[in-house]
């Protein structure tokens, strides 16, 4: 009776530890896996691999347009990684690719009030808040972004061309017209032909169709070849500053500033091309005259140098700088007493003006003067010839044995080598191109 008890009760013992180790393992299962923890522990991290790939699977389906399978992808990455960017944006761009404006914009927001600062991502972001604003015929807020974009990244050609679009559909013409002026460019730079033939031919039918006011076109340019400057974009400075110039040749700003840049990359013949041109158009700016001299000088043309400040003294006879100018010519043409009568004349215009840094240089210029002066007084030097005696051979064999030796095959060869070194000597030799 005892055992039959006793059997009973192990038996209900075992089925009750059964059961609340089942009971356990169920709810284990179903626990979040970021369950919380005590405050001295720390919760170990999601998994930026795992991230990652929901990001790069959600691409693809975004790629082949299965549009649901991608947004299911994405908001995966968000469940991992609630406070990054990345996948927000990508996120909108589903809901904007299936022409839900109002949740892509919201979304976009979402993303831009987690991007920091540094975001590498930003002008992607700017981009697409500027393109949704841009379908949603949002123009003033379509163009703060898309210039936030290219603020961002200078080279961005579907920002910029997208900016010529948002111009266009507030009539802004001049605008619209630099910006797919600017991205025609860019988009045959990137090798994208199809692109850029769209570009041009929406500039065809801009001229054509819309009366474009060349003035204020040529006064864009000029301003984006500025801007092309500041940001070292040689090549989209000098095509916008160009344009300009042959948009509007009666304005001689851009032809200045394209001279001002040859002359500083050193292409003088250039920049003495557009120095002419801006004389014709305005024969008053001395400015032009006395970078067109220097252009002559430092081409060793100190006679047209001279003539050209001649010509500006004739326009403006109290300038001390067209004289300081022209005494710089004749003293590097070594006529000083012709440079000392134009380095006087600037003397007297500078005191007079009270011209402090010019007196410096003036001063300084006198000082050259005493240096060529000097320098020519000089007798000349010839330097000692040396004897046979004294010169030294051409190939020196010191008395240490083994490194004797004479030249034969176009190498040095020693006269003492072991026979292994020998037979690599001949099978590779060094030979000397004559």
């Amino acid at each position: 009776m005892f055992k039959r008890f006793l059997i009973s009760t192990l038996c209900l013992l075992a089925f009750w530890l059964f059961f609340n180790h089942s009971a356990s393992a169920e709810g284990y299962l179903n626990e979040p896996i970021f369950s919380p923890v005590a405050e001295d522990q720390q919760p170990y991290p999601p998994s930026k691999i795992l991230y990652t790939q929901y990001l790069e699977n959600g691409n693809f389906y975004l790629n082949q347009r299965l549009y649901e399978e991608a947004k299911q992808l994405f908001w995966k990455a968000i469940h991992l990684y609630p406070d990054q960017p990345d996948a927000y944006v990508n996120l909108g761009i589903v809901h904007m690719q299936q022409s839900e404006l109002e949740n892509a914009l919201r979304i976009f927001k979402q993303a831009e009030g987690l991007s920091q600062r540094d975001y590498q991502q930003a002008e992607i972001l700017f981009y697409n808040l500027g393109l949704c604003n841009f379908l949603k015929q949002d123009y003033p807020e379509a163009i703060r972004y898309l210039e936030r974009a290219l603020d961002e990244f200078f080279e961005f050609s579907q920002a910029r061309y997208y900016l010529g679009l948002t111009h266009y559909k507030l009539n802004q013409y001049e605008d619209a017209f630099v910006n797919i002026f600017i991205a025609a460019d860019q988009f045959q730079r990137e090798g994208k032909e199809r692109a850029s033939l769209e570009a041009r031919e929406f500039l065809r039918e801009l001229e054509t169709l819309h009366n474009v006011d060349q003035s204020a076109l040529a006064i864009s340019l000029l301003s984006e070849g500025r801007r092309a400057l500041d940001n070292d974009k040689l090549d989209r400075a000098v095509y916008c500053l160009q344009e300009s110039a042959l948009v509007d040749p009666a304005k001689i700003d851009a032809n200045y500033e394209l001279a001002l840049f040859y002359l500083e990359k050193e292409s003088y013949h250039n920049a003495i091309i557009y120095l002419n041109k801006v004389i014709e158009a305005d024969p008053n700016q001395i400015k032009a005259y006395l970078a067109l001299s220097q252009a002559y000088r430092k081409i060793e043309k100190y006679d047209l140098a001279a003539g050209i400040l001649e010509s500006a003294s004739r326009i403006d006879k109290e300038n001390p700088s067209i004289y300081y100018h022209m005494a710089l010519a004749y003293i590097e043409d070594q006529e000083f007493n012709t440079a000392r009568r134009y380095l006087n004349e600037a003397q007297r215009g500078a005191l007079t003006n009270k011209d402090d840094a010019l007196l410096e240089d003036i001063q300084r210029a006198y000082l050259l003067i005493d240096e060529y002066k000097t320098a020519q007084a000089k007798p000349p030097h010839y330097p000692k010839k040396f004897s046979q005696k004294a010169a030294l051979p051409l190939y020196p064999q010191p008395k240490v044995s083994g490194n004797a030796g004479y030249l034969q095959g176009g190498y040095f060869k020693p006269q003492e080598l072991a026979p292994r070194e020998e037979k690599r000597l001949q099978t590779t030799p060094y030979l000397i191109d004559y």
